[in-house]
């Protein structure tokens, strides 16, 4: 590589971090306000809160990219590339630091509040719990539908045949409303 090579190099190196670093400071900010309206449950502001945290965690990143680069000037909204990047970025950051702030309960606490839910819609759920820790085996035998459902092989053996008892007991299942 020539000297102009590695100078472009080097600028597009900067440029990544630096965009990195602001977008990463106004996600934490952003993400901390969020987990805090969320925490204090405002009606319609939580749902709508919800609902862009699940979007904007599950929307690919360069898909927000594109979109936001590609369609915001058919809006008449025109953004430099780099305030370009710097939205992206934040959008994403801010939702998953949304989710890691305390006030939202343990794992243990999400993950149990979770399988109520499912629970009480009678989903039946299975657990396998393959060298889980103990904490871990408490959840998933909590989570299974009935101790027919929990599983706890000690080797691949015994893995195979609990992955066959599942695969017989919903061999019959059906999607209904």
């Amino acid at each position: 590589m020539d000297y102009y090579a590695w100078m472009q190099l080097l600028e597009g190196a900067w440029t990544t971090a630096w965009i990195s670093l602001v977008s990463i400071a106004l996600g934490v900010v952003i993400g901390l306000v969020i987990a805090l309206v969320r925490m204090a449950k405002v009606p319609f502001l939580d749902q709508f809160l919800g609902v862009y945290v699940s979007w904007a965690r599950a929307t690919p990143l360069v898909t927000l990219a594109l979109f936001i680069f590609l369609s915001f000037p058919s809006f008449g909204i025109n953004l430099d590339k780099h305030l370009s990047a710097i939205l992206c970025l934040t959008l994403n950051t801010s939702a998953f630091n949304a989710e890691i702030f305390p006030g939202q309960g343990s794992s243990d606490e999400q993950a149990r509040a979770l399988c109520d839910n499912m629970h009480l819609r009678d989903v039946q759920v299975y657990s396998v719990a393959l060298n889980a820790p103990s904490a871990g085996k408490a959840v998933l035998e909590y989570c299974a539908s009935s101790p027919e459902f929990y599983f706890e092989p000690e080797n691949g053996e015994e893995l195979t045949d609990a992955y066959q008892h599942i695969a017989t007991s919903i061999s019959d299942l059906r999607i209904s409303k």
